[in-house]
């Protein structure tokens, strides 16, 4: 019992074992496996002191299968246009005001989440207020709602900016 317990302790050493790995292809007629393996016994025979290295047991051959050519050239150009496209891809708009220069932002009016201040001028007395306002949307959707319920036709008071507003010009 105690002999066969040492066998089984024992580890067992694994061969060191070389791969040639050539590729396949339909087109070769060749034995490629056969030819490289009768290399190895022509070459390397059992008089030969590298033989312990470069025998049957020792090296062994395992066919590749290669990737398709036109394959392997289509994702290469795919990758490279994908790398054009990146690099030519437009940057994040900040502004599309038709008139560059009327821009309230200065060429930032489509930026989100901002938090802007108005100033309200009274036109007699030329007293000032400030309007502090916040956004989740862009400034420019923003600016505009302000706009629109300063008309006339849009007289009830939608913000409270208008509200001030239109407090003031009923007073005139």
């Amino acid at each position: 019992m105690e002999n066969n317990r040492n066998k089984e302790d024992r580890k067992k050493r694994s061969k060191k074992i070389t791969w040639f790995n050539p590729p396949f292809s339909y087109s070769v007629s060749t034995n490629v496996a056969k030819t490289f393996l009768s290399m190895i016994d022509r070459h390397f025979p059992k008089t030969n002191k590298l033989h312990k290295i470069f025998n049957r047991n020792t090296v062994k051959v395992s066919y590749t299968c290669m990737p398709n050519v036109n394959l392997t050239i289509q994702n290469n150009n795919k990758k490279l246009l994908q790398q054009q496209r990146n690099e030519k891809a437009p940057t994040e708009t900040t502004c599309n005001c038709r008139q560059k220069e009327n821009c309230p932002l200065k060429g930032h009016c489509l930026t989100k989440c901002i938090v802007y201040k108005a100033t309200v001028t009274e036109t007699k007395t030329n007293k000032q207020e400030t309007y502090v306002g916040l956004t989740e949307n862009t400034f420019k959707t923003r600016y505009n709602k302000h706009k629109s319920s300063f008309k006339l036709e849009h007289k009830k008071a939608s913000t409270s900016l208008s509200e001030h507003i239109w407090a003031l010009k009923d007073k005139t």
